[in-house]
Parts: C-alpha cells; sequence; structure tokens
C-alpha cells in the first residue's frame, strides 16, 4: 500500500500573518487565518502561496492564543481542530 504524499509546510506567505495554521494535504494544503471577532471567530482559508480561498465565522470556545492544530475535515463551511489532544470541529455560522 503507498502512502499518500503529503504536501511539506511552505513558508509562510508575507501576506500572512505569522501565526497562521498550515493543514497538509494530499498534493495540496491550505493556511489557515483566525481573527476574534467580538464572540465570534473569522476563520480565512488561503492558498499555499497566500492567495485568498474563503472566510466564514465560527463560534469558536477555545483560547486562540493557546496551541492548536488544524485537522480534517477543514473546508469553508466545517473546520476541525486539535486543542490538549482533542479533536473539536466547529460549522459556520449562517
Amino acid at each position: 500500500m503507498k502512502l499518500p504524499k503529503l504536501i511539506k509546510q511552505p513558508s509562510i506567505p508575507e501576506n500572512l500573518p505569522k501565526d497562521a495554521k498550515w493543514l497538509a494535504g494530499e498534493g495540496a494544503g491550505s493556511w489557515f487565518v483566525f481573527l476574534k471577532m467580538n464572540e465570534n471567530v473569522l476563520v480565512q482559508r488561503f492558498s499555499p502561496n497566500g492567495k485568498f480561498e474563503c472566510e466564514n465565522s465560527y463560534a469558536i470556545d477555545i483560547n486562540l492564543e493557546e496551541d492548536f492544530k488544524m485537522d480534517y475535515p477543514s473546508h469553508c463551511s466545517m473546520i476541525s481542530i486539535i486543542h490538549n489532544d482533542t479533536k473539536k470541529r466547529f460549522g459556520a455560522i449562517l
């Protein structure tokens, strides 16, 4: 069985903040930027080279200054993160 070839994390593009989160994929990958907006969080997704792809608002219940990692599934209507060894999923606020 051949293992999938995951894209390695590239350097963070200059137009993204240094705390952008990378999510590697098979043959692709995305950067995620988290912006606190009152009680919700605006999450923006960017291509590996920093091109804007999409954004949505989420009710995220963790401190964004704590360490966390992106996980699957994460796309324009749902994100998944691992925080304190616990996987959490958040659907976009409609």
